[in-house]
């Protein structure tokens, strides 16, 4: 989720976004030969059962956040203004740039 929560919140207080032709860095996934090598590094989320539906509220909050919860369904709003979204653009802008369909949760092939 930090990928559209950045993502969101720069472009909205007015960063512009560029890319590379090719690619620099990119995620080592734990596929095929990366599998083992791969599967041996810790992860953050291995305490994750320490606290348990942390995870729902905070994507509960992301998309209140960004223009994708349901509608009327609440969420924890401390610090929104703080880490919310800018002034600068909408989130509309962003989603119709990057082709972001909110209503039926899809994303044109880019």
């Amino acid at each position: 989720g930090e990928e559209i929560s950045i993502g969101l919140r720069g472009f909205t207080h007015g960063y512009d976004y560029y890319t590379m032709e090719s690619a620099v860095c990119f995620h080592m996934y734990a596929v095929k030969e990366n599998k083992a090598k791969r599967k041996k590094i810790k992860l953050f989320w291995e305490n994750s059962g320490s606290y348990s539906g942390v995870a729902a509220e905070a994507m509960k909050r992301l998309n209140g956040i960004i223009g994708m919860g349901r509608p009327m369904e609440d969420y924890y709003r401390e610090d929104e203004h703080k880490y919310g979204m800018g002034k600068v653009r909408k989130t509309a802008k962003f989603f119709e740039t990057f082709g972001i369909h909110v209503d039926t949760e899809t994303v044109e092939g880019n």
